[in-house]
């Protein structure tokens, strides 16, 4: 949407006045929602609404209390499935790296995060649902992602 808007100058229109909007304005909001989407990774595990690695992200799952599960995108897919499974209700993203993950939440790597439900983990949800409009998983614009409301 972002991209055709430029195209056909509706900034412009919008501020009633001759605008010129940088190359690239697309991908910079891209990576802008992602950082945020981070960022929010790292404030819930300072808040301890954050379960990061394998059996902890488990333990959330199994206990009913996960609103959110991250798994990197590279990170393995059977093990990924096993996860969901534990709670099959709650939405999945693999939109991220295991070294993003792992560099939000303070660690070198993790393939598994779990955000405990919440108002932290309702702002996440919003997050990733605006950066999956923004692009698909294989890097195309328009993409959906399994993040529900």
């Amino acid at each position: 949407m972002i991209d055709q808007a430029c195209a056909k100058k509706a900034f412009s229109r919008a501020a009633r006045t001759q605008l010129t909007v940088p190359d690239g304005l697309a991908d910079r909001a891209e990576a802008m929602i992602r950082q945020k989407c981070l960022d929010l990774l790292g404030l819930a595990r300072r808040g301890g609404q954050l379960a990061g690695g394998a059996q902890q992200v488990r333990d959330m799952l199994s206990g009913k209390g996960a609103a959110l599960f991250l798994s990197a995108s590279d990170g393995s897919a059977d093990e990924r499935g096993k996860m969901s499974a534990l709670a099959p209700s709650v939405p999945v993203c693999t939109r991220f790296t295991s070294a993003e993950l792992g560099h939000a939440i303070g660690r070198e790597y993790v393939v598994h995060v779990a955000v405990a439900e919440g108002r932290l983990a309702a702002r996440l949800a919003n997050e990733l649902r605006r950066l999956a409009g923004l692009s698909a998983e294989d890097g195309t614009r328009g993409g959906s992602e399994t993040v529900a409301a």
